[in-house]
């Protein structure tokens, strides 16, 4: 539904470096949304309300946790947390539901991501 558009517009706003849209975006989600309703609990992660672990309290099933660990991944990635980021879609590429969207996301982000530093 409407939620999923939500959760990838204020992606795409944030990439593009608009983050008064992307605010936005889930603002108006949060003022409308069905605070009930799966992925709600997305939205009011990416607005701070809920921590990461909170939010994967939510996964339920492989469905969830394909979509948690995935957003939790270009959430991390965002703020320039890329080890943090490559745990989440490494999760998903591994144990993710292969015919998501999120799942396309995960594998694509990995591989962009430069190979980790070992200490």
């Amino acid at each position: 539904g409407s939620l999923y558009a939500v959760i990838l517009a204020y992606f795409g706003h944030s990439r593009s470096n608009e983050a008064v849209q992307a605010r936005q975006v889930l603002d108006e989600a949060a003022a409308k949304g069905k605070k009930t309703d799966w992925p709600f609990p997305v939205i009011r992660f990416l607005r701070n309300e809920i921590s990461s672990a909170d939010l994967l309290t939510e996964g339920k099933d492989i469905d969830r946790l394909t979509e948690i660990h995935s957003y939790l991944g270009m959430n991390f990635l965002l703020s320039g947390n890329e080890n943090e980021a490559r745990k989440h879609l490494s999760w998903v590429v591994k144990n993710g539901k292969k015919t998501f969207v999120e799942y396309g996301f995960a594998v694509s982000e990995l591989d962009r991501l430069p190979a980790p530093v070992s200490k």
